[in-house]
């Protein structure tokens, strides 16, 4: 009763843009019981979506599975820094795909899926993540289905410190919103179905997890079409792209470069964890 009385004394507040039902729901609520509460919650205000976050479990034992229509959105929880084998950033692509899978399952695509990618240390993390393992996970959450991104950073005491407690990994977290600030009208675009030919010319095809090395997203927006790559691998990567309708000029956003692609083929070079966004005119 107490929560239905904050939605419907806080509704019409401008800065709502959802209500945050459940934290590590699995552990705490059933998918049934979640559902009631959102369905109550949407009675009172349908103009707000509900959403829940979540650890994702393993492919084959998802906490999602159950819960797919028990919220509007999800929050996967993405933490999966805590080392340095180069099987972490992928484990990103493996939690995305696990996601696509339960909606899949259910019959539904019309859910928003916000992931929240690590930005921390301590409480059994022991480090922060790079600013390039933070950078790639953010554009391989994106590349692979989320429709929103969010960071998890704690408060900060003892050992354990969230965001602003290390001014690179502030710095960082900062740059990289920033980007995604940038890119938000494009982000929004629908998928346009171009397909992406993606060859690896040196270093290795597979991530460490087995995945392709490089993932890569289009979308078209204003005149311009955008290609979002990234690499799960903790290697050094060159790649090869085909795209219908390369362009002979291409910018590199945020690198102050540009590429000239050769016989309709864009190459180019990823440290670990690299990410590109090209951008060219239509034709």
């Amino acid at each position: 009763a107490s929560v239905l009385i904050d939605v419907a004394t806080e509704e019409g507040e401008s800065a709502l843009l959802a209500w945050y039902l459940a934290d590590d729901t699995a552990s705490h609520i059933g998918s049934e019981e979640l559902r009631r509460v959102h369905q109550a919650v949407r009675d009172i205000d349908p103009a707000h979506i509900t959403v829940q976050a979540d650890p994702v479990g393993s492919p084959e034992n998802s906490r999602y599975a159950d819960y797919v229509e028990s919220t509007d959105g999800f929050l996967p929880e993405l933490y999966p820094i805590r080392g340095d084998g180069p099987d972490q950033v992928p484990l990103i692509i493996r939690d995305m795909k696990t996601i696509a899978a339960d909606l899949k399952r259910a019959g539904t695509t019309r859910k928003a899926i916000w992931a929240i990618v690590q930005v921390f240390e301590g409480w059994g993390w022991p480090r922060y993540p790079t600013d390039a393992e933070v950078r790639a996970m953010t554009y391989l959450s994106l590349i692979h289905g989320a429709t929103g991104m969010t960071y998890y950073t704690y408060g900060g005491h003892g050992k354990n410190h969230g965001a602003t407690h290390d001014p690179r990994v502030w710095a960082n977290l900062k740059r990289v919103a920033g980007e995604l600030a940038q890119l938000q009208n494009v982000l929004v675009e629908r998928d346009p179905g171009v397909k992406v030919a993606c060859e690896v010319v040196a270093g290795p095809a597979r991530d460490a997890l087995g995945y392709p090395s490089i993932s890569t997203m289009v979308r078209r927006h204003s005149g311009f079409t955008y290609l979002f790559t990234a690499s799960s691998s903790a290697e050094n990567v060159k790649a090869r792209f085909r795209v219908p309708g390369l362009g002979q000029k291409v910018e590199c956003l945020f690198e102050e470069r540009a590429l000239s692609p050769q016989g309709g083929l864009l190459e180019d070079s990823f440290e670990p964890y690299g990410v590109h966004v090209y951008r060219w005119r239509n034709p």
